[in-house]
């Protein structure tokens, strides 16, 4: 099998400043189309049959190894003038804190089972340690917030890779 040729992403900035890309099929090309003719083509393709990018502007192509961390994909942004793509760190911390949020509910949801159980059958210790837990929980986005946890983070890795300080399961089940 002979090594297919590689072509790179087709790059498009869309109206509300977000970055989307479009990957090529090389077996798509056809016979003595030249690399840029069959990179245009594709690219007047997909722009007339995605309305999202009807007026968009197609930046220059790069391989995926040039895009950023893929987690803040919806917060790649271009640099100034230039056609390299980054991470809006403002709109990557809008979104972590998001993700946050939404595992601290999770966790909240499931100690609500637990609160149930302990307040049937648990001591007075295991009830005032799980609300205990439950209030740091409540308090963890806005003591992040308060802070400046996110904002001290500068770097797209570390910030997706940051995590709060979660509480431990102080309490012991209980059995029912």
């Amino acid at each position: 099998m002979a090594d297919e040729k590689i072509f790179p992403l087709i790059i498009w900035e869309r109206t509300d400043g977000g970055i989307s890309w479009t990957a090529v099929a090389p077996k798509a090309q056809k016979p003595k189309e030249s690399d840029q003719q069959f990179l245009a083509r594709v690219a007047a393709k997909v722009k007339k049959s995605n309305p999202d990018l009807t007026k968009a502007t197609r930046l220059d192509d790069c391989l995926s190894a040039d895009l950023p961390l893929n987690h803040f994909r919806n917060c790649w942004r271009r640099k100034g003038t230039e056609n390299k793509i980054q991470v809006d760190m403002p709109l990557a911390r809008t979104q972590r804190m998001a993700e946050i949020r939404a595992e601290r509910n999770k966790r909240i949801d499931e100690s609500d089972k637990e609160l149930n159980r302990v307040n049937e059958i648990g001591t007075q210790t295991e009830i005032d340690n799980l609300k205990t837990k439950r209030q740091i929980l409540r308090d963890i986005p806005n003591n992040i917030e308060t802070e400046g946890t996110l904002t001290a983070i500068t770097i797209s890795e570390e910030l997706a890779a940051f995590e709060p300080d979660w509480p431990h399961d102080d309490i012991e089940k209980v059995k029912l």
